[in-house]
């Protein structure tokens, strides 16, 4: 069997030649997914797992390995993974609570619109009620802006949210207020 080498040059290359959200978002869920069913052999999985959590691993090939001008698009295929995968049935959850620590620590606010399809409103919050303690932790971590005040609107306004989070809501819609009627202009 040939033994893998992987390195964060090797990886850097790769991702010079993605350039659409479809592209990172592929690679990102078949990673995760990977990484989720203990599936290793692939070389980007290998290198990922070196670091302390794979979220950690995902956060460094994003810092260190996504070419500056692509980072955006990189930050907005989060939020369609979470989007595109987060309602199959099948889907792994600690892929998309992955997906969830990742926003924060890239700090991904590109990808908050996609809260509400999946976690607010869709299969994953029902199956996976744990992840709207992940997601309101989150949104308290991030800089209020309208994108959060959004978020969080939409969280606590959706059929999966638990009242028992209530509090921390409202610190988050307070510390927002500011930006509440930019957003409800849009």
């Amino acid at each position: 069997m040939r033994r893998l080498q992987v390195t964060e040059g090797t990886l850097a290359r790769k991702m010079k030649q993605f350039d659409s959200r479809e592209m990172f978002a592929g690679w990102i869920w078949i990673v995760l997914q990977a990484i989720h069913q203990k599936i290793y052999q692939s070389a980007d999985v290998i290198l990922i797992r070196r670091y302390d959590s794979s979220v950690e691993g995902l956060a460094r090939v994003y810092e260190t390995c996504v070419p500056k001008d692509r980072r955006k698009i990189f930050r907005q295929a989060i939020g369609d993974v979470l989007r595109l995968k987060g309602n199959n049935e099948d889907a792994p959850p600690g892929v998309f609570e992955d997906l969830i620590y990742l926003i924060e620590r890239i700090n991904a606010t590109e990808a908050l619109g996609a809260i509400a399809p999946t976690v607010s409103n869709g299969l994953l919050g029902e199956k996976n009620p744990e992840i709207i303690y992940s997601t309101v932790s989150l949104l308290s971590t991030l800089s209020p802006s309208s994108m959060v005040y959004k978020a969080i609107c939409d969280l606590r306004d959706g059929v999966n949210f638990d009242r028992r989070y209530a509090a921390d809501v409202r610190k988050i819609l307070t510390a927002c207020k500011r930006f509440a009627k930019r957003s409800r202009r849009k």
